[in-house]
């Protein structure tokens, strides 16, 4: 499914064993990461217990849900992932740089959401202060209404950045190569930090 500029997205249907998968139509830089990130998503939709109720299967804690897809999402950040699936060099380290530059973007627009939904009456001071002119103060106010999301983001950040931390440690810059690390990422994801509840959509 393509969606034209509208965001990327993943998401499960009613046929079995299949999900549905979202992204924009436009070729562009950050496409990488909205690949790799809803690849993350549909690796997650597929690695939910069978044995689950329907449901139960269809809704996950969206921390959880953040968690693996900003895990693949990483892979994006590589330019030696890149290069490794056949983009020249000078390509990927561009992509890759950009792709960077997205994300540090969005973890800070994830900590002023959840500080302006915590302090509305403050939002367009908030806003100002951390940001100038750079963010437009009604894009932030529309997007507390979503704060339970940038929620599951800033916390799905946290636990990714630990669990390729420690993929790092054990197998190096090019963890990904390691099956092993693939494996502990679908054991990491199944069992879940504790104390999650279950609500929210998965972007």
């Amino acid at each position: 499914m393509w969606t034209r500029d509208r965001p990327s997205v993943t998401f499960p249907v009613r046929i079995p064993d299949r999900s549905a998968v979202a992204l924009p139509d436009r070729p562009a830089p950050l496409c990488a990461q909205y690949v790799h990130h809803e690849l993350g998503h549909a690796m997650e939709l597929a690695w939910r217990s069978p044995g689950l109720p329907l449901a139960e299967r269809w809704r996950r804690p969206p921390v959880i849900a953040e968690w693996g897809a900003l895990v693949v999402e990483t892979l994006g950040l590589s330019a030696a992932w890149l290069a490794s699936l056949g983009v020249p060099a000078d390509t990927a380290e561009r992509v890759a740089a950009h792709c960077r530059y997205e994300d540090r973007y969005t973890r800070a627009l994830a900590a002023l959401i959840l500080r302006c939904a915590a302090r509305p009456e403050r939002l367009e001071e908030e806003v100002a202060r951390t940001s100038g002119d750079l963010i437009d103060p009604r894009h932030v106010r529309e997007e507390t209404e979503r704060a339970g999301y940038w929620s599951a983001v800033f916390e799905g950040h946290a636990l990714a950045d630990r669990t390729v931390a420690g993929f790092t440690e054990r197998w190096g810059e090019c963890w990904w190569g390691e099956p092993g690390s693939w494996r502990e990422l679908r054991e990491q994801l199944t069992a879940g930090p504790a104390g999650l509840s279950s609500n929210g959509p998965v972007r």
